[in-house]
């Protein structure tokens, strides 16, 4: 009892008018001990028993560690946190921690004259027309969707109606080996999921074999996957596009924005058949 009774408290480091740790950029990494020692050389625990620290900052008890990432607010955090020894002497201290917010359009980060809009967390770029990407890094006329990758567009997200048995929909990939996709008649379609909604500005065929071909066909397009519109030339009148056994590239009259494409055979040699790719740059909303 006489050991306890003689106990003194913890004692804090000294530290500035405004409170410890002092004021912060968002999204810095935070790593800050607590200084405080017990007279008797003991070993303290920590513990929060007023105010609130910053989202994303936590106290460990046992080692004094304050750590995290700042949060990308500006604002100013009050809290107490308590020193406590090994005969429950304590003592107590006021931080103060002030968070700015990080301007993530300091760096200019948008390519092509990209508008950049600062945003919780990070930025996004209004791009000027004919340019894409999160920094409008894309010119969206040469920048393939990479149907023909399966890590991009996965077999799920290609689908078809009247397909022969043998050609699957997933088979229509420009650059793959054999046939491709075949569907069975002109009543047959192609579908596209690319995932995301993209402006599409080209497109892109390839037939295989001089007896199996598509030799025309039409596009239609979707924002939700259930209503279709037809691809208009200028005047207003369903375009048709010109295929082969070749690699064949035509530009829509008009960049189309959608989510799913649909080739829709129109004239063809046996059956039709088609590999495809399309060219165009994810659409970016503030909201993402």
């Amino acid at each position: 009892m006489a050991i306890i009774a003689t106990s003194l408290p913890p004692v804090w480091s000294a530290h500035a008018h405004v409170g410890f740790f002092g004021t912060f950029k968002g999204e810095e990494k935070v790593n800050i001990k607590l200084e405080a020692e017990d007279p008797e050389g003991g070993t303290l625990t920590f513990a929060l028993v007023a105010g609130n620290l910053p989202p994303g900052i936590t106290l460990n008890g046992t080692t004094g560690l304050v750590v995290g990432v700042v949060p990308d607010v500006t604002r100013s955090y009050s809290f107490t946190i308590r020193a406590l020894d090994f005969h429950n002497k304590y003592a107590d201290a006021v931080f103060k921690m002030e968070t700015l917010k990080f301007d993530h359009c300091s760096t200019s980060p948008c390519l092509h004259n990209g508008e950049c809009t600062d945003t919780t967390g990070g930025f996004t770029c209004n791009c000027t027309t004919d340019y894409g990407g999160q920094k409008c890094e894309h010119v969206c006329l040469n920048n393939a969707v990479s149907i023909q990758s399966r890590s991009v567009i996965p077999d799920a997200q290609m689908t078809a109606y009247l397909t022969s048995s043998t050609y699957l929909a997933s088979n229509g990939r420009y650059g793959a080996s054999g046939y491709g996709w075949c569907g069975t008649s002109t009543n047959s379609w192609l579908q596209v999921d690319l995932g995301n909604m993209t402006t599409i500005y080209k497109v892109t065929t390839q037939g295989y074999y001089r007896t199996q071909y598509t030799s025309s066909y039409t596009l239609s397009y979707s924002t939700d996957g259930n209503t279709f519109h037809k691809v208009n030339d200028t005047n207003g009148n369903e375009h048709t596009f010109s295929a082969n056994t070749a690699v064949l590239t035509y530009t829509l009259p008009t960049p189309t924005v959608a989510r799913f494409i649909r080739f829709h055979p129109k004239s063809f040699i046996r059956l039709p058949c088609l590999k495809v790719e399309l060219y165009g740059c994810r659409v970016y909303h503030i909201s993402e």
